[in-house]
């Protein structure tokens, strides 16, 4: 991997992303933030940290290095993956239609997925409580040490092990919105950790557009055939999927259409999770998503 360049800004948004889908007519993007300010940025002035995929040492060493490379291949694939994935929305019909997701599209609907979770901001502070928690309780330390260096340094063997679980395993849902109303966040659902182990019902929701988002999920079991479902979703579900998109995001949500209202979570500024009874990341609408998803058999 290549030095590290100090200060540089690494986006967690990516800007093929942003460009590909979310700008507008005047080549900005919108945020809205907890407080409900709302201003448009060109792509390359928001949504990003300093120093974001770098792992660096106090006084600089020679093991400091940069993670950003992990993500070239998603950042080439964001454009075509986004224009096949409209190809399928615009021939959709009905609520549901299976969907064959052949090479290349698997392998960079995966790359991209997993590169969004791997540089979610939230991610980044799930995985800076998670290393603050272990140095305290688990190592005996007095109060954590270099957590921002130790969670770079976790967070820059993810996007492999991630995205072959993406590519190799599980149900994907492609939701359609009937107006360009999804929301992107710094946070959103899903339940990877800081390690490289995949968590059992792993699951990630996001959406790539303003119309478009996708949802993987890995059952207990599944059929095999079709790799994918596509599933028009109403204005009220749109609804539902954007609450959980402020829930899990603290301090930026992008759109093409406002939010009618903010979330209360959202409001909170803090990164919160789903819950449902005993499960955590749950939501009975995603759920009934996945059933809809698993209860498609193809052919037949």
């Amino acid at each position: 991997m290549r030095k590290p360049i100090h200060g540089e800004e690494h986006h967690w948004f990516p800007i093929g992303l942003m460009k590909a889908a979310w700008i507008g007519p005047d080549g900005r993007v919108e945020r809205t933030n907890s407080w409900g300010d709302t201003k448009r940025f060109f792509p390359g002035g928001t949504a990003y940290r300093p120093d974001g995929f770098n792992v660096l040492s106090e006084g600089g060493s020679p093991w400091d290095m940069t993670y950003e490379p992990a993500f070239d291949l998603a950042d080439r694939s964001f454009p075509g993956l986004i224009a096949w994935l409209s190809d399928q929305a615009s021939a959709h019909r009905g609520r549901t239609q299976g969907l064959s997701i052949r090479e290349p599209y698997r392998s960079q609907l995966a790359e991209c997925l997993a590169s969004l979770v791997v540089r979610s901001p939230r991610m980044r502070a799930q995985t800076e409580r998670y290393i603050a928690h272990r140095q305290v309780h688990w190592a005996g330390f007095a109060e954590p040490r270099n957590v921002e260096f130790t969670a770079g340094g976790a967070l820059s063997q993810l996007q492999k092990p991630f995205a072959t679980a993406m590519r190799t395993g599980g149900k994907i849902g492609i939701l359609i919105a009937p107006t360009p109303s999804f929301l992107f966040g710094d946070g959103f659902m899903h339940n990877f950790h800081d390690n490289s182990h995949i968590p059992l019902r792993a699951m990630a929701m996001v959406a790539l557009t303003p119309t478009i988002a996708v949802l993987w999920f890995c059952p207990g079991s599944y059929p095999i055939y079709p790799e994918g479902v596509t599933l028009a979703l109403s204005v009220s579900e749109v609804a539902s999927f954007n609450d959980l998109v402020q829930i899990y995001s603290r301090d930026a949500i992008y759109h093409v259409e406002k939010p009618a209202e903010l979330h209360e979570s959202f409001r909170a500024r803090e990164f919160h999770i789903a819950v449902q009874g005993d499960r955590r990341h749950s939501a009975s609408a995603v759920d009934g998503w996945m059933a809809e998803v698993l209860n498609m058999r193809w052919p037949g």
